[in-house]
Order: structure tokens, then C-alpha cells, then sequence
């Protein structure tokens, strides 16, 4: 008797790429190692993406290593800059509402006149409920070990890309993860048939985010009315070139 297995969730897939990374790119005589420092500029995004260092660090298990460990301190001291100021903006908006509430009482209160308290028994309709959405499949595609920095190729040529990767067809819940050095930010990514295709399927935008230092597009496409097969997705950073992988649709 077969059973369904789960789908890996975004954090898993995080790990396995990370422990790739650590285990399949040993350099014990550190050649071409870049240094601490651009390592800590990279984990801090202070590294343009161009820089050839992210081309070393993505294939050097100690260097990425090292990216690592750094990531995690500087998301942990931005997260306690953040907390920070959330307290003190809390306690000064605090401060001004007891303010204004004193000012109030002492100028208004004494003088107001009591209403009496009218009660109206007519139910006020509540809002519109939307029907619930689909259950959205959970799809990830792994793109992190492609450079960021490779050239798009002439028209004609074909897509870069790595591996072909599948997802399936109906609404997703669909984690990119863009390859490793790539910007944070607004994305715009294509569904075409062929690189060449002028006209899209369908066109998704979304924000990425780093995370545990990768770059991580979570978009929530619905590919119901395609058909099954090889397709051209095109994602690109603001204005920047566009870069194209394969995937199929099952």
C-alpha cells in the first residue's frame, strides 16, 4: 500500500541547499578565499551582486560557512534594533495618548452633559464572506546554485538553466529560490512557451526576502487552465536583464 508523502516544506529545502553548499565544495587550503571581511559585507547585502566573490563563496564550503555564521548575527542584531524601536515608539505614542486624554478631561469632561444611552435593537447585516480559496499545493524550485552574474544569451539560444524542474498544475504556494547573491527585492517573472515568446502566459510580481542567506520569491500562481509540459519561466530584478529556466508542468 502506497502512501502520500509530504511535501518539503520552504525550511527544509533552506537546510538541504545550505548543508550542499557546506559539504560538497571542500577548499582546506582556502585558495581564492576572499577574506573575512567581504564575507561580512556580503552577509550584511553590502556586496553588489556583480562582485565575482558571490561566485566564490556559492562553491566554497568554508567561505559560505563563514557567510553563514555572519548572516545570522547581523539578522539577529537588526532584529534587536527593530524590537528596540518598536518599544520606544510604543512608549511615546503611549505617552502622548495619556497626554491627550488629561487635556481632554480636565477642559471638556466637567462640562459635558450625560447622554442617555440608546440602545438600537435593528441587527446590522454583517460584511460579505468571499468563498474560501483552493487548497494551494506547496512547489519549490531550486535555482540557487546558478550564478548570478552569468550573461542572458542572444535570442535563439537555449534557456539558461540548470537541471529541468517540475511542479504541478493548480494553485501553488511556489518558493524560487534565485541564485545565491541575488537581490532582494521587486521580481517580475513570465510563464512563455519558448524564450522567444513575446507574449506571456501569465505574469506574476513579487518581493524577495533573504533568508538564512538565500534569496527566497514566494509567489502564489494558479496553473490550473495549462496544459502539461516544457514551459520558459522568466524572472527578472527591477529593470534588469531577464534570466530563463526550465520547468514543466505536471
Amino acid at each position: 500500500m502506497s502512501r502520500d508523502v509530504p511535501d518539503p516544506t520552504p525550511e527544509e529545502v533552506k537546510y538541504v541547499l545550505q548543508q550542499a553548499i557546506l559539504r560538497n565544495y571542500p577548499n582546506p587550503e582556502r585558495k581564492g578565499c576572499p577574506g573575512s571581511q567581504a564575507l561580512k559585507r556580503a552577509a550584511e547585502q553590502r556586496l553588489p551582486f556583480e562582485n565575482p566573490d558571490w561566485e566564490h563563496t556559492s562553491h566554497c564550503s568554508p567561505c559560505y560557512g563563514e557567510f553563514v555564521e555572519y548572516r545570522h548575527e547581523f539578522l539577529d542584531q537588526t532584529a534587536r534594533a527593530k524590537r528596540r524601536s518598536r518599544i520606544v515608539a510604543a512608549a511615546v505614542l503611549a505617552s502622548f495618548i495619556v497626554a491627550g486624554a488629561l487635556y481632554w478631561i480636565r477642559h471638556n469632561g466637567a462640562s459635558e452633559p450625560v447622554r442617555p444611552l440608546v440602545v438600537n435593537h435593528t441587527p446590522t447585516p454583517g460584511p460579505l464572506v468571499p468563498p474560501p480559496e483552493p487548497p494551494r499545493l506547496t512547489a519549490v524550485l531550486n535555482f540557487e546554485t546558478e550564478s548570478a552574474t552569468r550573461s542572458v544569451p542572444e535570442a535563439g539560444a537555449p534557456p539558461v538553466a540548470g537541471e529541468l524542474q517540475r511542479i504541478p498544475r493548480g494553485p501553488l504556494s511556489l518558493s524560487v529560490y534565485l541564485p545565491l547573491g541575488s537581490q532582494p527585492g521587486p521580481y517580475e517573472i513570465h510563464l512563455r512557451r519558448d524564450q522567444s515568446d513575446s507574449t506571456p502566459l501569465a505574469i506574476f510580481t513579487g518581493s524577495a526576502q533573504i533568508e538564512s542567506g538565500l534569496t527566497v520569491l514566494r509567489i502564489s500562481p494558479d496553473f490550473s487552465a495549462l496544459q502539461a509540459g516544457t514551459y520558459i519561466l522568466a524572472i527578472r530584478h527591477d529593470e534588469e536583464s531577464w534570466r530563463y529556466y526550465r520547468v514543466a508542468l505536471s
